[in-house]
């Protein structure tokens, strides 16, 4: 008889066949991976890694892939898994508050003037060197509120109302303005240094690019573009800079020192409020913050007009 007329072994039956391990979660950062298993592991569910084709892979038991998906989504709702060094996005307030709050301030002055028929509160608000260097240091917050024309204000408040909105929606609008009322401010004192005697600005631009920085550096430190890709994480940034490029560098009247600088100080405010607690602040804080902001332009007002 030959071997291969024999009947099939009954052992062949008790030897087990290995269950496949399936994908169910791949990234290109293999720190977001690790993490992820380790959030399986802590769930008594078993899970291992492996690369293949650029990708690392979290594998796990057949039996286990919708427990495991089910984890993966929990603790994503719970907090979200992001790679080292990157904070995640925040949702703070309405970025409405923080629009409506912008535009009461610049409007504010035209409104007064057309209402209480006064005289054009430029000569005594608008930013002036020389003042500045004998002391005057307020009008670095009262030029922001003056504008030349129609033309002016209305661009102002559409850029201005654009990064207000999305800067409210992220750190709260009290945070956002006093950040961007301090960055403004201190790039109207830096004229100081360069300008010459004489000098007179006036203008929102310098506060909506101190916003615009903002922004732009907050997006990119927060990580609000989560992607292997680094083009996308530095996508804030660079659109930050071909703005100011388009919109701040032209026209016989433009501050471009002041842009400048506004920009500049606000891609440090950014850098520096990235890693704020915004969720223990509250909206007690929020409040603070707005009333500091308005306290500080209501003295500077009346320091100018005193």
């Amino acid at each position: 008889m030959n071997p291969q007329d024999l009947p099939p072994s009954p052992l062949i039956n008790l030897v087990p066949v290995p269950e496949p391990w399936i994908s169910v979660l791949n990234h290109p950062n293999p720190a977001l991976v690790n993490q992820a298993a380790l959030v399986l592991t802590a769930r008594t569910i078993d899970a291992r890694t492996h690369r293949l084709d650029g990708l690392w892979h979290l594998l796990v038991r057949e039996r286990d892939l919708m427990a495991a998906k089910a984890e993966l989504a929990a603790h994503r709702d719970e907090n979200r898994i992001t790679p080292p060094g990157v904070l995640p996005a925040l949702q703070t307030g309405n970025g409405w508050w923080a629009v409506a709050a912008f535009l009461a301030v610049i409007w504010f002055v035209p409104w007064v003037e057309a209402t209480w028929l006064l005289p054009p509160l430029k000569d005594a608000g608008a930013f002036d060197v020389s003042a500045v260097r004998a002391g005057e240091w307020w009008l670095a917050a009262t030029a922001l509120t003056l504008h030349a024309d129609l033309a002016h204000i209305a661009t102002n408040s559409l850029f201005g109302g654009l990064f207000g909105f999305i800067l409210g929606r992220w750190m709260g609008a009290g945070v956002a303005w006093l950040l961007t009322l301090v960055a403004a401010m201190a790039a109207n004192l830096t004229h100081t240094l360069i300008q010459p005697e004489g000098f007179r600005a006036i203008g929102a631009s310098t506060a909506v690019f101190a916003a615009l920085g903002l922004t732009g550096i907050f997006a990119w430190r927060r990580g609000v573009l989560q992607s292997g890709d680094r083009k996308r994480r530095f996508a804030p940034a660079f659109a930050a800079i071909a703005m100011i490029a388009l919109t701040g560098t032209g026209g016989e009247n433009t501050d471009l020192f002041g842009h400048f600088f506004g920009f500049g100080y606000g891609c440090l405010a950014g850098y520096l409020a990235s890693r704020l607690p915004y969720e223990g602040i509250g909206t007690f804080g929020q409040w603070i913050c707005s009333t500091a902001a308005f306290g500080v332009l209501v003295f500077c007002w009346i320091s100018a007009l005193g």
